[in-house]
């Protein structure tokens, strides 16, 4: 029985030893290393990422670290939308920023009315203006926006939004 200390790195972990950089790691091959040594080498990723490591460390992190984090991060981003249940409230908007307002405000008939039965030009110009010189024309064409969507609208912050989120939760109320 062989013992896994004397197994070379590209017969344990052959995924792991196709990232393995023979360029740059002139001094030491892949049959000279096993899962835990201790010896560091260049690695890069599926997605460009070089790194300096240890190859145990590669092995026991099953890859590059920054594909890991982003990995871990994007996970713990769903876990944290997911925990989220629905206020009635703007946080609706910013704990679920994927979802369209019609989705939020569970609408599902489209209101084709002028975007001035929402917003009034004279009384919230910045808003009107705003979504006007984005060609949203009518309320359906607004609410296929999301909270990212919107914050790219050019003049439409933070504080626009959530008074646009109160005009629109009002709208749905009264109709």
């Amino acid at each position: 029985m062989i013992e896994q200390d004397k197994i070379p790195l590209s017969v344990s972990h052959s995924d792991i030893a196709a990232e393995w950089i023979v360029e740059k790691n002139k001094r030491i091959s892949l049959s000279d290393v096993t899962a835990n040594s201790h010896r560091r080498a260049w690695w890069v990723c599926e997605f460009g990422h070089v790194e300096f490591n240890p190859v145990r460390i590669r092995v026991r992190d099953a890859g590059c670290a920054k594909c890991k984090s982003s990995r871990w991060k994007k996970e713990m981003e769903q876990k944290r939308i997911q925990s989220f249940g629905f206020e009635d409230s703007f946080k609706d908007l910013e704990h679920h920023p994927e979802m369209t307002l019609k989705d939020i405000f569970k609408i599902n008939d489209a209101i084709e009315e002028e975007i001035e039965k929402l917003v009034s030009p004279k009384i919230e110009a910045r808003i009107y203006n705003s979504l006007k010189r984005t060609n949203i024309n009518t309320i359906d064409q607004l609410l296929e926006y999301n909270y990212e969507t919107l914050r790219r609208v050019r003049n439409l912050g933070d504080g626009s939004i959530k008074k646009l989120y109160v005009i629109i939760k009002a709208y749905i109320q009264n109709n």
